[in-house]
């Protein structure tokens, strides 16, 4: 049977994700990175076990006790409240001005759908599929019947009808206009 550890992610106001479990762990230097206005004295008291990387040793902080010391200094201390607010509040600035920019592109590409007609081919351009005058247009074989076909071949070698817009938009335009009779059953 496999056990596994369950990992609970705690969003903490201002910060980065903090977690706890095995990988709920930091360095003294990660914590002070992460944490900007954060001291090495102000973690001096922070419960941490000590680890070596070829003969290094550096603390190992959990980030629940990391978030504890930070809470506690932004209680006695309103400089470093105020800065972390800072931080906050441009890290949110920035989010929302992405968070724009990405409207403005999502935007402007309906726009520019809606310009040339949508999800439909241009009506002056080259022909289209069989396949692709159907489901745009919403027409059958029997509409099609009549209308100019050129004969080609597709990318995979099969054979190819393919119609001109100019055409397919009136026979379109004309099957959306007509009554469709009652269905029975």
């Amino acid at each position: 049977m496999r056990f596994s550890r369950k990992v609970v992610h705690v969003r903490l106001p201002g910060h980065k994700l903090a977690s706890s479990g095995s990988s709920g762990t930091c360095s003294l230097n990660t914590a002070l990175k992460e944490n900007a206005g954060l001291t090495r004295a102000d973690l001096e008291n922070v419960p941490h076990k000590w680890r070596s990387c070829h003969g290094n040793s550096y603390p190992l902080y959990q980030r629940s006790d990391i978030a504890r010391a930070v809470n506690q200094k932004k209680a006695t201390d309103p400089e470093f409240a105020a800065s972390l607010q800072k931080a906050d509040d441009k890290r949110t600035v920035a989010a929302a001005k992405q968070s724009l920019k990405d409207a403005e592109a999502a935007l402007e590409a309906v726009r520019a759908k809606t310009e040339r007609g949508g999800y439909l081919p241009a009506l002056g351009g080259a022909r289209v599929a069989k396949t692709i005058a159907k489901r745009a247009y919403c027409l059958d074989d029997g509409d099609l019947r009549g209308l100019s076909v050129e004969y080609g071949r597709g990318m995979m070698g099969n054979s190819s009808e393919n119609y001109l817009p100019a055409e397919l938009q009136p026979v379109a335009e004309a099957k959306v206009s007509q009554p469709q009779p009652a269905r029975l059953g």
